[in-house]
């Protein structure tokens, strides 16, 4: 494994066979989104002129990054995509990943409905379909 295409895929995989068996529903929580991250870092990387992470220069002149990664991979998805629908998915595994992550509530069936899922799922193929993993 030597691709973010290869980790989406991984992480989706395991979120689907822990989901399947209705299984520690935060890691599944977890892994789907992090499938979606590493998707959308990947798409970036194909893009003929990739985004780059917002940055403003210091004091002493030296660029930093200001922007969070994930805020980043966001701002991927509405910039390449264009969709509102994608948007939606994205921020919404997002917000299951935190609870799953931080919140004291668990994550829920209701959650990771197959309707969410099926968005999820539709969102990871859009990202992926830029090419694929003999990258």
């Amino acid at each position: 494994m030597n691709t973010l295409w290869d980790k989406a895929q991984e992480s989706w995989e395991t979120a689907e066979m822990l989901h399947k068996e209705d299984l520690y529903l935060n890691c599944v929580a977890n892994r789907f989104y992090y499938a979606l991250f590493q998707a959308t870092k990947w798409h970036n990387e194909q893009l003929a002129e990739p985004l780059k992470e917002k940055t403003k220069r210091d004091r002493n002149g030296t660029e930093r990054v200001v922007e969070h990664t994930h805020e980043f991979a966001r701002r991927i998805i509405d910039e390449t995509l264009k969709s509102v629908e994608h948007s939606r998915t994205f921020k919404d595994f997002k917000r299951f990943r935190i609870k799953a992550d931080y919140k004291k509530h668990n994550v829920s069936k209701h959650d990771l409905s197959s309707y969410n899922i099926s968005k999820a799922q539709e969102l990871l193929n859009k990202l992926l379909k830029t090419g694929d993993n003999s990258q």
